[in-house]
């Protein structure tokens, strides 16, 4: 779903999927630029499309919060659990999966539009039929979401909150 919706989104502002990440956060003033550890150059070859097909950055798992997500901001820029994001790949040559192109689209939509993933991606679900999924879930859906398991061990009535986009769909 979160591909999908990028994919319209950036279609219907007349961005290119084949737009640098870095240039989109210039010409939005977002306060945010990829870097790399690696290799300088790659920096601002990372393309929206690159974000999406997991060839461009770290961060193979993005983690879970009890309670709820804290802001996008602080886990871009290392204030929690998360790693810091690094294009540790040539943009488009190898494939690693990465949770971290994700979190980045999250951002950069929500930056542009100033306004929360859930509201913005809603007339999105909703054109499409889709009613009991939400990228924020409501206290109705939580009650009735899923507990977390893990093979072999119990744990009962954990449920984690993902960043919207890098898992973070909730239904029922």
């Amino acid at each position: 779903l979160s591909s999908a919706f990028i994919l319209e989104y950036f279609n219907k502002k007349n961005i290119s999927i084949n737009s640098s990440v870095n240039s989109i956060c210039k010409k939005f003033s977002i306060p945010f630029q990829l870097t790399s550890s690696l290799n300088k150059k790659w920096e601002d070859e990372v393309q929206i499309r690159h974000l999406m097909e997991h060839n461009a950055l770290n961060m193979h798992y993005v983690y879970g919060f009890k309670d709820k997500v804290p802001p996008l901001e602080e886990l871009l820029n290392k204030k929690n659990q998360y790693e810091k994001i690094d294009v540790i790949n040539k943009p488009g040559k190898i494939f690693s999966y990465s949770g971290a192109g994700f979190l980045v689209l999250q951002y950069l939509i929500e930056s542009i539009e100033q306004k929360p993933i859930h509201e913005i991606s809603k007339y999105f679900l909703s054109d499409l039929g889709i009613r009991d999924i939400t990228f924020s879930p409501d206290k109705e859906i939580k009650k009735e979401m899923a507990c977390g398991h893990k093979e072999g061990i119990e744990i009962s009535g954990l449920r984690l909150f993902f960043p919207a986009f890098s898992a973070g769909a909730m239904g029922r």
